[in-house]
C-alpha cells in the first residue's frame, strides 16, 4: 500500500508498505541521498510473507519532494525516519540501510537505540559508502549491549 506521511516540518515522505500489517517491521533505507526505494523493492518484496516492510523515499529523493530551500541535513534525515515509524505505529522495528541509508540507520541507532529491535540482526548494511568512510562509526555502534551488525 502507498501513503504519503507528513513530517513535523510539512515534508510529506512517500512510503510503500507491504506484508502483515501485523508481521514483524522491517524499515528499508535506501541509498542516495535523492534516490528512491524502488529498486530495492523487488528484492525486499521477497519478505512480504513473513515480514511487514516498509521502504520510503528519503526527503528530496523519489517521490518524496521538497521545497526550495528545504532541510537536507542529517537531522532532518533522522526525524523523517522517527516520523515513518511513528506513522507506522511502530515503538520499534528492525532497520535494513543500502549505501547512505545505512549510514542514516547507524546514525538513528546510536541516538535512538531503543526504536531499534535486538533480534538477531537489527541492523543490515550494504553498499560501500560506510565501509570506507565510517568504520570508527560502525566499531563504535557495535559496542551497544546487545547490538548486532551484520555487514554485506
Amino acid at each position: 500500500m502507498n501513503r504519503t506521511i507528513t513530517t513535523p516540518d510539512g515534508v510529506g515522505l512517500f512510503t510503500h508498505e507491504i506484508g502483515p500489517p501485523d508481521a514483524p517491521a522491517v524499515v528499508v533505507l535506501h541509498g542516495g541521498p535523492a534516490a528512491h526505494h524502488d529498486y530495492l523493492l523487488p528484492g525486499f518484496a521477497r519478505l512480504a510473507d513473513a515480514f511487514r516492510v516498509i521502504l520510503y523515499d528519503q526527503r528530496g529523493g523519489g517521490r518524496s519532494r521538497i521545497e526550495p530551500r528545504a532541510d537536507l541535513s542529517l537531522a532532518a534525515h533522522l526525524a523523517d525516519l522517527g516520523a515513518v515509524l511513528d506513522a507506522f505505529g511502530l515503538a520499534r522495528a528492525d532497520l535494513v540501510g543500502y549505501s547512505f541509508g545505512g549510514f542514516l540507520a547507524m546514525l538513528f541507532a546510536a541516538r535512538q537505540a531503543q526504536s531499534v529491535t535486538y533480534n538477531a540482526t537489527p541492523i543490515v548494511l550494504a553498499g560501500v559508502f560506510y565501509v570506507l568512510c565510517l568504520w570508527p562509526l560502525v566499531r563504535l555502534l557495535s559496542r551497544f549491549e546487545h547490538q548486532s551488525i551484520a555487514l554485506h
